[in-house]
């Protein structure tokens, strides 16, 4: 369980999560829930390992445009086995996407949230949405997820893109 945040501002995006895995116990991790290379960002929700296939198989090539997630999404799945559970939020040079289990591809136009802290997170992001830092925004829908939600907790990490 998880809560990813992501809101386009500007030319940038800012994502944040939390830190907390659940298996067969709850601990924490000490690192974010995502991919960050050359100034992209893949976060998963869902299977874990989604993500490491993800690292370790099909690692996302090029800008994120509309065409490179779009072949990003077919590499993922011809890769991924079919019952896996998982949402990706991708983001970077002002862009952001989130694109479903059944690899559907959407564009986000100014914020997301994806896991199971989602509906408290795009709450907060909703009530914030007017003269208030980006940043700070995707950290306090974590936090409004880690105090309202069971699977959401620990530390929260957070990247601009």
């Amino acid at each position: 369980m998880t809560c990813i945040t992501a809101l386009k501002y500007g030319s940038d995006v800012f994502f944040a999560c939390d830190s907390q895995n659940t298996d067969s116990r709850i601990h924490y991790r000490s690192h974010p829930k995502w991919i960050e290379e050359k100034g992209v960002v893949v976060a998963v929700s869902g299977d874990s390992y989604v993500r490491t296939l993800i690292e370790v198989k099909c690692p996302f090539q090029g800008d994120v445009t509309r065409d490179n997630v779009m072949a990003f999404s077919i590499t993922l799945r011809t890769t991924l086995p079919n019952d896996l559970n998982f949402t990706i939020l991708i983001g970077g040079n002002s862009s952001l996407f989130r694109i479903t289990k059944d690899f559907e591809i959407i564009e986000v136009l100014e914020y997301d949230a994806i896991g199971s802290g989602q509906e408290v997170a795009l709450g907060s992001l909703y009530s914030t949405r007017i003269n208030i830092n980006a940043g700070f925004r995707v950290e306090d829908a974590v936090r409004a997820a880690i105090e309202w939600k069971a699977g959401v907790g620990g530390r929260v990490f957070n990247v601009k893109v």
